[in-house]
């Protein structure tokens, strides 16, 4: 494996220059040191296991992949652009990436005790706490299922994440995120269970207890009261989601619904007003702003607004109607 590695930094350097050389050597200086502690520790057992081996032998090929790849593109004349070079990086990042995955998949298995049938375990340090390779590897199912999870998340794809982390609910009490992207999807998964109500809301507020500033946890708590019809507690947690992100259409327009029900009307508009003009093209939220311009006796205003929903949507009902009321 070390000499795939020198190949490919004697490649880089006549390829790019020195400066993708000092770039790629960092990282790959990075990867090798990683690597030759764990075959050290390998070889230092007096038999390595299958796994292990199995695992070397994919990491090794997926170096020598690398300098192949490199290889084929000098061979092919295409290493003098500035194109080829990028192109190179590119697959470069994600063979790296491959192997990061490689290496901590063999790091569960390297902190395996290889021990004969029969043989007592080894006493351990009397400062040190032996993690067991079953502990290691339910953390590794752990990370890699709240990263799945929280892809799923920002997808919108809300009740195949809260599937992913199910099987680890009994440790989100342990791990904030798995406790707040739960909670979250959970509850927008099926915003109107409200079987799921209690448990989410108490999630929550433990959630923002620790971190008064996660934004997932205050718009996820604001949507649940406004579900329930809890239009000033549900304004005051959207409220501060839009201290950070104040151009977020969606919160403005709960915001503004939420203001409009409350009986601050002057909330209301301000808040679906500005939705509207980020948002232009969207006919349902020049009606609500009408609708709240409208509720505060600013029939010309409103007038206008409906008018807007209607050149989007000429047949829209509650537009409609609004006109006639507003002339």
């Amino acid at each position: 494996m070390g000499k795939a590695v020198k190949k490919i930094l004697f490649i880089l350097a006549g390829l790019a220059g020195a400066a993708t050389l000092a770039l790629v050597f960092v990282v790959f200086r990075q990867e090798t040191a990683i690597s030759m502690l764990l075959v050290q520790q390998a070889a230092s057992r007096e038999r390595t296991d299958s796994e292990m081996q199995h695992g070397l032998s994919q990491l090794s090929e997926r170096v020598d992949g690398i300098s192949a790849t490199f290889s084929h593109e000098i061979a092919a004349g295409n290493s003098g652009t500035q194109g080829a070079v990028r192109r190179l990086q590119k697959r470069l990042a994600d063979d790296i990436s491959g192997v990061r995955e490689n290496l901590a998949d063999m790091a569960v298995v390297l902190n395996r005790q290889a021990m004969p049938p029969g043989a007592a375990p080894r006493a351990a340090s009397a400062d040190v706490e032996p993690v067991s390779a079953e502990v290691m590897e339910q953390d590794l199912a752990l990370t890699q299922a709240l990263q799945r999870a929280k892809s799923r998340f920002g997808e919108r794809q809300f009740a195949e994440a809260a599937c992913i982390l199910t099987p680890f609910s009994l440790q989100h009490a342990a791990n904030p995120e798995v406790r707040l992207y739960l909670a979250a999807s959970r509850f927008l998964a099926n915003q109107s269970d409200s079987r799921v109500q209690a448990a989410v809301e108490q999630d929550l507020r433990v959630v923002l207890r620790d971190q008064p500033d996660s934004l997932i946890a205050l718009e996820t708590l604001g949507s649940l009261c406004l579900e329930q019809g809890r239009w000033a507690e549900a304004l005051d947690w959207l409220s501060q989601v839009i201290v950070f992100k104040p151009a977020d259409v969606d919160v403005l327009e709960k915001a503004g619904t939420c203001a409009r029900a409350a009986g601050d009307l002057p909330q209301a508009i301000t808040f679906l007003d500005k939705a509207a003009a980020l948002r232009p093209a969207d006919a349902h939220l020049w009606f609500e702003a009408g609708r709240a311009l409208a509720a505060a006796g600013k029939h010309a205003e409103a007038l206008a607004r409906f008018q807007k929903c209607l050149a989007i949507e000429p047949h829209h009902h509650g537009a409609l109607v609004g006109v006639e009321k507003c002339r």
